[in-house]
């Protein structure tokens, strides 16, 4: 089993092909995002950096339009239309507070409005937003996720099913281990944690992002919990496929 060899520690920092809206919460001097918002999860009154990426191709036209309807049953409603004018960049951000529910239209578009590219959000109260949608690809169906106390000669030691933060720190190792190529650069792991009285994992508490050899069949990384609870580890490929879920108690 090989260890990972690099960490990104900015959260939700993730890959952005060519002309892609993406949602964050800031952003790089490269136009590069941190701390990305997955659209699911955005609520009421939320804020957040609208973030065009050309990637390495510079955005053509003297200007772009950044333009976001709220659909209203057959019509829409504009919610915003500004001017940038890109000067040879190959990005455009602009913040924006999400004031209305429902569903609203996000894209960019030159001179002639023909657009770039569009993202669609659906904007409810807290209870109605959803997790990244759990999709499954063959290449991970033999996937297995292992949560232990070290791991000596590639191997896991001690097998967790509980933590303490007490005893323990709250510091494990999660194992991936799969029987083809994992065929992913980056590892993107999503923590969710059960609520008190709730059935469902509803809190989001934190991502980050791993990367790691494409032709690796596994691979093991460390992570540190710091509040007690019952958790879902969600683990994500550079497309943000899912691999595999695991899950594990926290105590004090």
């Amino acid at each position: 089993m090989r260890k990972i060899f690099f960490i990104i520690t900015l959260l939700y920092a993730a890959v952005i092909p060519a002309q892609r809206i993406t949602l964050c919460k800031a952003y790089t001097n490269q136009g590069e995002p941190i701390n990305l918002i997955y659209p699911s999860n955005l609520t009421l009154n939320q804020s957040a950096c609208i973030l065009f990426s050309g990637e390495n191709k510079k955005i053509s036209g003297k200007s772009i339009s950044l333009i976001i309807d709220r659909i209203a049953g057959a019509g829409r409603e504009n919610q915003l239309n500004k001017i940038f004018k890109p000067e040879k960049e190959n990005w455009i951000a602009h913040f924006y507070k999400f004031s209305k529910e429902g569903k609203f239209e996000i894209y960019f578009a030159d001179e002639k409005k023909n657009r770039f590219s569009t993202l669609t959000v659906y904007i409810g109260t807290p209870k109605e937003t959803k997790q990244l949608e759990p999709l499954f690809v063959e290449k991970y169906i033999g996937a297995e996720v292992t949560l232990c106390d070290r791991v000596e000669a590639g191997n896991p030691v001690n097998i967790k099913r509980s933590i303490s933060l007490g005893t323990e720190g709250g510091t494990i190792y999660i194992c991936l281990t799969n029987n083809r190529p994992l065929d992913t650069k980056k590892i993107l792991v999503n923590i969710w944690r059960r609520t008190k009285y709730s059935t469902d994992y509803n809190e989001f508490t934190g991502s980050k992002k791993y990367q790691l050899d494409g032709e690796w069949n596994d691979t093991y990384f460390q992570y540190r919990f710091t509040k007690p609870g019952e958790y879902k580890i969600c683990l994500y490929d550079d497309k943000e496929l899912l691999i595999k879920t695991a899950y594990i108690s926290v105590t004090d």
